[in-house]
């Protein structure tokens, strides 16, 4: 016998597709417009926004994150854990939080864990092109050579 499908269970199956739609897409890319996300973004994308500014999402913008001190986007209210911890998020930093969130900074509300090392680096490559490049960087060193 076929049971009807209460609304309850509508609404529940609803859950993930109204999920990756906030989220921009299912696509894994945060909805941003710049480089593609590899793969494992999509685990962030589920929470995460890629664009500049507040997010609606269960967590802040990953735009500009390298180089920013934890907790500190604008337009977001984190856990006191995550505003306290002191961190600024580097590309070694984020390997560490990525790995084990609960472990580095303890009662944070991410739990999401990039166990996987060569998926963990894919997103932080990607990060850090979100990210501006650190006073000094992005192009060629001055020439010191004097005219010939």
């Amino acid at each position: 016998m076929n049971e009807p499908i209460r609304p309850a269970k509508r609404l529940l199956a609803a859950v993930p597709l109204l999920a990756l739609a906030a989220c921009g897409g299912g696509d894994g890319s945060g909805g941003g417009s710049g480089p593609a996300a590899p793969a494992a973004f999509a685990a962030c994308a589920s929470c995460h926004s890629v664009e500049p500014g507040p997010t609606r999402g269960a967590g802040p913008s990953l735009h500009g994150i390298v180089g920013r001190t934890a907790g500190a986007a604008e337009g977001f209210a984190y856990s006191k854990a995550m505003e306290q911890n002191g961190l600024v998020w580097t590309p070694e930093t984020l390997d560490r939080f990525l790995a084990a969130p609960t472990e580095v900074v303890p009662g944070t509300r991410m739990v999401t864990k990039l166990t996987d090392p060569a998926r963990r680096q894919a997103v932080i490559d990607y990060l850090v092109t979100l990210s501006p490049a650190p006073a000094g960087a992005g192009g060629p060193a001055p020439s010191t050579d004097e005219p010939e």
